[in-house]
C-alpha cells in the first residue's frame, strides 16, 4: 500500500506572433511558461521560447525549420513509497520534468487528386530526459529520469485524402535514441 499525497497539477500559457513580410515567407515565434508542481519534486518551472520559420515557393509545397524548447511534466502519482520496498527499503530521488532542445527541418507537397507527402528530420537533446521503467517484482510501471539522452531521426508520411468519406495515412519513421549518465527517480 501506498499513503500518499498525490496533489499535483500543472499550469502554463502560451503567446505567439506570426510576421509574414512577404507572401513566401513566414516567421512564427512564440514562448510559453511551465509550472509543473508534483509529491516530492516541488515545483519546476520553465520559459520555452520556440520559432518556426516557414518558405512558400509554390501553393503546393512548404519547407520549415523549427526551434523550440519543450518541458514535459511527469507523473504526479507518488510510486516513491512502492519503489522503496521494491528496493530494500531505500527511497528513489523524484521523477523530474524533461527539459528539450527540439530541431526540426521538413518539406510538405500537395500533389493533385488529394495526395499530401511529408518528408522530416529532428534532433532532440534531453536534461533530463524520461523513460519508462518496471519496478522490481512487479508489473508496475514508473517514470525516471535519464541525465542526458539524444535522439535523431527521419521522417515520412504519406496521406490520401480524395474527395469522399475514406481517406488513408501511412507513416514510416527511423530513429535513435541514447542516454548517458545516471539514471535516477522512479
Amino acid at each position: 500500500a501506498s499513503n500518499s499525497d498525490l496533489k499535483g497539477n500543472d499550469q502554463w500559457i502560451y503567446a505567439q506572433t506570426v510576421i509574414a513580410p512577404v507572401e513566401k515567407w513566414e516567421l512564427r515565434t512564440g514562448v510559453r511558461f511551465d509550472n509543473h508542481e508534483a509529491p516530492f519534486a516541488g515545483s519546476q518551472n520553465q520559459v520555452s521560447p520556440r520559432v518556426k520559420l516557414s518558405f512558400f515557393p509554390n501553393t503546393q509545397t512548404s519547407l520549415w525549420a523549427y526551434y523550440g524548447r519543450l518541458f514535459i511534466p511527469t507523473n504526479v502519482e507518488d510510486l516513491r513509497a512502492i519503489t522503496s520496498v521494491a528496493q530494500g527499503g531505500v527511497v528513489a530521488q523524484p521523477t523530474l520534468p524533461e527539459r528539450d532542445h527540439f530541431f526540426e527541418i521538413g518539406l510538405t507537397h500537395r500533389f493533385p487528386a488529394g495526395i499530401v507527402a511529408k518528408l522530416s528530420a529532428y534532433h532532440k537533446r534531453s536534461s533530463p530526459g524520461i523513460d519508462d521503467n518496471t519496478v522490481p517484482g512487479s508489473t508496475i510501471i514508473t517514470s525516471v529520469n535519464i541525465d542526458q539522452v539524444r535522439i535523431n531521426g527521419v521522417e515520412t508520411v504519406l496521406e490520401i485524402r480524395p474527395e469522399g468519406r475514406l481517406s488513408g495515412y501511412l507513416n514510416l519513421a527511423l530513429n535513435h535514441a541514447y542516454g548517458r549518465g545516471p539514471i535516477t527517480g522512479g
